[in-house]
């Protein structure tokens, strides 16, 4: 059963694989409605969706001002980040995307540079780039990312901002002089 550390409660599903469908069987007579911990548990049979497949196109994407720099690290720092993008030059603006549940980093980011050239440049760097064990996934991204109030995002001469755990920032501005400144059988469910 999967468990919130931040709620203290489970996250209303968890998930019990049983050694035969009779067990199985068992444990929905058993424990179905019933309450556990103060809430109504749901014990059902577990209906597997089918997968999805994550397609990545054989051709990379034409070339444009923002990459797209994925398979990143959760563990990250505001400092790692620093240094991925010390060398790179032309930088305007660095959005590491953020989980709006649980507010953690959901491992890609965006960069916006002054012109394609730049983009370029820094998208042959990067994607050489191992962190963490982990190599990064870089392409250019389809669109630009806008501001809340639909303007392009640039940053000037700004520091890190964003407030993301374990001292990681949920975006980066910088100057653009280069660096950076700134199988289951059973399952249950509560209601």
């Amino acid at each position: 059963m999967t468990h919130d550390c931040l709620l203290t409660k489970s996250p209303s599903f968890g998930y019990v694989e049983f050694e035969t469908t009779k067990e199985a069987e068992s444990a929905i007579g058993m424990l179905h409605q019933q309450v556990f911990m103060g809430r109504r548990i749901n014990v059902q049979f577990h209906i597997p969706r089918p997968r999805r497949t994550l397609t990545i196109p054989n051709k990379p994407s034409d070339p444009t001002k923002t990459l797209f720099i994925g398979n990143m690290s959760f563990e990250m720092t505001d400092k790692d980040l620093n240094e991925l993008f010390r060398e790179i030059r032309n930088v305007l603006d660095v959005r590491v995307a953020i989980d709006r549940r649980t507010g953690q980093p959901r491992g890609f980011a965006h960069a916006d540079f002054i012109d394609i050239a730049s983009a370029t440049e820094a998208k042959n760097k990067l994607q050489t780039v191992e962190l963490y064990g982990r190599k990064l996934r870089v392409d250019f991204s389809l669109e630009s990312q806008r501001g809340i109030d639909g303007s392009k995002a640039m940053g000037t001469s700004g520091g890190m901002s964003g407030g993301m755990p374990r001292g990681m920032s949920g975006g980066m501005s910088g100057d653009t002089s280069g660096g950076m400144s700134g199988g289951t059988s059973g399952g249950m469910s509560a209601e």
